[in-house]
């Protein structure tokens, strides 16, 4: 498999950056914000690590049934479940919910993003140069988790909000 074989490999590739490059950013602009979603939640930093603490949770589940997910739900199936848990997770930390909403996203977030990684891994290490995609794969990820922090504080800064007020 190259990047023009099939044709459509070259549209598979962007959005497969896309992703990986969000998923940087979500991963990124947490650390940032830490001292805002203190004085948000009002609590300490012990209790504000717990979005980590969740989100590794979500990894390890996924690595606990990924081999029996893999037997029962096609890839393309897992790309879809990988989005759908995503999507939960943005819905439950955007509006600024309780704290204890924020940290089950990042639970459910955990678990999308390590199943949509296994995928698109396992996906650019079909290809023939699959070092070169893969380097560009995890340097998108590079990218999204430096720039993220800096677009999150300048927003945070420039006074903007969560969409809802707690």
């Amino acid at each position: 498999m190259t990047i023009s074989n099939p044709p459509r490999n070259k549209w598979r590739v962007i959005a497969v950056l896309l992703w990986v490059t969000s998923w940087g950013m979500s991963d990124g602009a947490p650390g940032a914000l830490l001292p805002h979603m203190e004085s948000y939640y009002n609590i300490n930093y012990i209790k504000v690590s717990l979005i980590w603490i969740f989100n590794a949770i979500g990894y390890f589940a996924y690595a606990a049934v990924a081999h029996h997910l893999k037997q029962i739900i096609s890839p393309r199936a897992m790309y879809s479940v990988c989005s759908l848990l995503q999507l939960i997770m943005f819905a439950f930390i955007v509006p600024g919910s309780k704290f204890a909403l924020v940290v089950a996203g990042f639970f459910f977030g955990g678990i999308g993003n390590a199943m949509g990684d296994s995928q698109q891994n396992l996906f650019l290490s079909r290809f023939d140069k699959s070092s070169l995609y893969l380097g560009y794969f995890h340097g998108g990820f590079g990218i999204g988790a430096t720039v993220s922090p800096l677009i999150a504080t300048a927003m945070v800064n420039a006074g903007l909000e969560t969409m809802g007020k707690r």
